[in-house]
């Protein structure tokens, strides 16, 4: 199926979106089951996992890609901030309690992946 036969509202931004926002799903169970119930957890998990891949795409990704390669690229994306968010988690939580520990790890991801490259290139 080439690029041309899809919907119009199908682009690659919406496909790098989607398949995050799947991805998303995993970790946020995980770190749930790990840490119990605990709404910032899962949420603040979910939230940079599905949307900092797109945003990251947006805004520094120079050319578009076909809906497959978005696909893949969104995968590859979702999964980095996964182990990186986990990774902090692990890291803080031995210092932190969970909620504040995903909040620290949140805020660590965001500012290194795309705060901090988007001021540089600016």
């Amino acid at each position: 199926m080439s690029s041309q036969s899809l919907p119009a509202w199908l682009r690659d931004e919406t496909i790098v979106l989607g398949v995050a926002a799947l991805l998303a799903l995993a970790p946020a169970y995980l770190l749930w089951v790990a840490f119990g119930d605990t709404v910032r957890v899962v949420f603040l998990v979910a939230l940079a996992v599905a949307l900092l891949p797109s945003l990251v795409y947006r805004r520094f990704w120079p050319e578009r890609l076909t809906p497959l390669r978005a696909a893949g690229w969104s995968a590859v994306a979702a999964t980095v901030v996964a182990i990186e968010l986990a990774a902090l988690m692990v890291v803080v939580t031995r210092v932190l309690a969970p909620d504040a520990a995903v909040i620290v790890a949140f805020a660590a991801v965001v500012i290194g992946n795309y705060v901090v490259p988007s001021r540089l290139l600016d």
